[in-house]
């Protein structure tokens, strides 16, 4: 029985740690349409990591993240990503902030295979921002238009408070 459970907690502390390290990026060239759609799981993969960590939590593997999620969705050959002047709630000053809506976009677009940006995915990829950023563990200031993001998104008006932006 106590092998079972050491087994278990084993298990459980790799998983943990796996899942807080971003991928190899190298083993993925964006050079052609075949090897960028067969990134589409570790850009999956990388636009979770943004999102699970807190903002100032391994700066290298995040770095390599939003660079990585950039240069896919430059790349890729299904899925269409469209930034607006919603973009101005985030702190402008800070590429963490911008990184976590190109992550979230990123992330609802592929798990919901949404191949082109609308109106819908505007909404859902605001609510996983404003969900990041209510966490206090990922160390944002939620201060000014964030503040009011977080607040319309638990009062259920966030998309009142999108088309105000």
């Amino acid at each position: 029985m106590k092998k079972i459970l050491f087994s278990f907690a084993l298990f459980l502390a790799i998983v943990t740690t796996h899942a807080q390290s971003a991928p190899d990026f190298s083993k993925y060239p964006l050079n052609n349409e075949k090897n960028t759609r067969a990134a589409d799981a570790t850009a999956l993969q990388a636009a979770n990591f943004l999102l699970k960590t807190p903002i100032n939590f391994k700066e290298a593997d995040r770095k390599s993240s939003i660079a990585f999620l950039i240069k896919w969705m430059e790349a890729s050959p299904d899925y269409t990503f469209s930034l607006d002047n919603s973009m101005i709630i985030l702190d402008d000053d800070d590429v963490n902030y911008s990184a976590l809506y190109i992550a979230a976009m990123a992330k609802y677009q592929i798990e919901n295979k949404v191949y082109e940006s609308t109106d819908d995915s505007k909404v859902q990829t605001w609510k996983i921002i404003a969900e990041y950023v209510a966490n206090p563990n990922n160390n944002i200031k939620v201060k000014g238009k964030i503040k009011k993001l977080v607040e319309a998104n638990e009062k259920n008006k966030l998309e009142e408070f999108l088309n105000k932006v």
